[in-house]
């Protein structure tokens, strides 16, 4: 049954439109990136961890640090210069909420 919605994203991304966009198009999942934080967190967490120097410009990576308890002693921007092979990706990350300066 799942395969039926991805192979849709999958034509839909050959048409040259972001991944994102297709997969909610057709309600492959309600969250464009079904990767999730907390358990990398939460084992941190587990061995003692404190506080973290997050190289990320993902928001949901520290916000998992943050509800488990960790801080946020600094976050080090990736920067990804943009160019013609970056920059539709680094839209479509901008897009969804990742932190990127200078873009």
């Amino acid at each position: 049954m799942r395969a039926q919605p991805r192979r849709r994203s999958v034509i839909t991304r050959d048409r040259s439109e972001p991944r994102v966009r297709s997969r909610r198009q057709f309600h492959y999942s309600s969250n464009a990136d079904l990767r999730r934080y907390e358990l990398p967190a939460e084992i941190q967490r587990y061995f003692g961890v404190r506080s973290v120097r997050l190289l990320s410009n993902n928001p949901d990576k520290f916000q998992a640090l943050e509800r488990a308890g960790i801080q946020l002693a600094e976050r080090v921007p990736r920067l990804v210069p943009p160019s013609s092979l970056t920059e539709e990706y680094l839209r479509t990350k901008k897009k969804m909420g990742h932190m990127l300066e200078g873009f």
